[in-house]
């Protein structure tokens, strides 16, 4: 049976840490307990969208006790801090700057400044809060990342605002903040890649996956002929290739009239009249809906330009939805090379358009992609597995 979040009572967060939680509640303190530090409350379901709270139970259920720290300086400092890093070039990236790096880095240090601590894990946000001391560490440190700033797509903008300076400036504090750890956890092998080419070493980057999210397995029916498009992103949908999507539909309609596609989500600023035929858009839906979507589609489509990893692919494939991507990040991985799910070599609207037409054009194909691709992930994607993984490090240190 799956347990409940860590108590907030149990668990510290907001930058303080005085006692620490135990697999079985209990209270202590020990040279065993694992800081997890986050951008945000570690244990709450929106930090790094949900990641960070399953690791954390995830690790507690392993039996490791776990104090939660949210490294996000005070409102004032970001307030400071956010003016002047977008003087400075940063854009919407100003929390990557070194005002806010500096500040976290000093929320951290005074969350920890008690003898119970024998391991800081950063999870997310290596360039914000894995900055170097500029002294050695008494506390050995590691990271949990899907991407680092170097991963991103050599034909993808750089962020609004963002110049140029600026992006080597976090390049580089992000380099160093990896150099500076004592072991590097990535959620895929195209991150662990990207990690271990900034001069990390091998033997110090380990692939750990992830789990899944709130979608459970479907093993219902499912009818393949029905040509359902399913595309689901409540935030960055533009980078999670929508605007591409959209486009290629409109040629995927000119050639099967019956395939429809349910955006769900979406940027909120879609205007109904210039959506191609067959598109219907859900601005947002309750989980019982949005398993039921997952269920009856015959493809998932999400031909994302920036997406690390994307738990939402393996959400699909756990009700035996097939999926498609662009062949880059970590979507290849969750893809099997091409065994549950078709991989677009680039982001073009007819390459696009193709894939979908090759997909709903073999039902017989896609029934049996979907039902290896659920058998995969309920075999490999599991957060006591991840867990696992961390473990076997830490307790080289710890």
């Amino acid at each position: 049976m799956t347990k409940a979040p860590p108590d907030r009572s149990l668990v510290e967060s907001a930058g303080a840490v005085g006692a620490v939680c135990t697999s079985d509640g209990g209270m202590g303190r020990s040279r065993s307990t694992v800081a997890v530090v986050a951008w945000g409350d570690p244990t709450a379901r929106k930090t790094w969208s949900g990641t960070a709270a399953a690791l954390t139970q995830a690790l507690l259920d392993r039996g490791v006790a776990v104090s939660a720290v949210d490294g996000r300086p005070p409102r004032p400092v970001l307030a400071v801090a956010r003016t002047i890093h977008r003087w400075q070039g940063y854009g919407v990236e100003w929390r990557r700057g070194p005002l806010v790096a500096k500040a976290s880095r000093l929320m951290v240090r005074r969350a920890l400044r008690h003898d119970g601590v024998g391991a800081i894990l950063y999870v997310g946000g290596v360039g914000i809060l894995g900055v170097p001391t500029k002294r050695p560490s008494p506390i050995p440190r590691f990271a949990v990342c899907d991407s680092i700033w170097q991963s991103r797509p050599n034909d993808h903008p750089l962020p609004q605002g963002v110049a140029a300076p600026a992006a080597r400036a976090i390049a580089r504090r992000e380099v160093e903040s990896l150099r500076d750890l004592n072991h590097v956890f990535c959620t895929s092998r195209a991150a662990a890649d990207d990690v271990i080419g900034t001069g990390v070493d091998a033997d110090r980057v380990t692939v750990i996956g992830t789990g899944t999210g709130p979608i459970r397995p479907y093993e219902g029916p499912k009818d393949f002929t029905t040509a359902k498009v399913l595309f689901v992103a409540q935030q960055r949908a533009e980078e999670k290739g929508l605007s591409l999507l959209l486009r290629a539909f409109e040629l995927v309609r000119s050639a099967n009239a019956s395939a429809t596609l349910t955006v769900v989500g979406g940027s909120g600023k879609l205007d109904p009249d210039r959506l191609p035929q067959g598109v219907e858009v859900l601005p947002r839906v309750d989980l019982a809906t949005l398993q039921s979507l997952f269920e009856q589609a015959t493809l998932f489509a999400m031909p994302a330009l920036f997406e690390p990893w994307g738990l939402v692919y393996l959400e699909s494939l756990l009700c035996r939805t097939p999926v498609l991507g662009l062949r880059r990040m970590g979507y290849p991985e969750i893809a099997g090379g091409g065994r549950y799910g078709f991989i677009v070599d680039r982001p073009d609207p007819g390459l696009v358009a193709d894939g979908i037409l090759s997909a709903l054009s073999d039902p017989a194909c896609l029934a049996t992609m979907g039902k290896e691709g659920q058998a995969n992930v309920l075999a490999r994607f599991t957060w006591a597995a991840a867990a696992e993984r961390i473990h076997s490090v830490l307790a080289r240190y710890v």
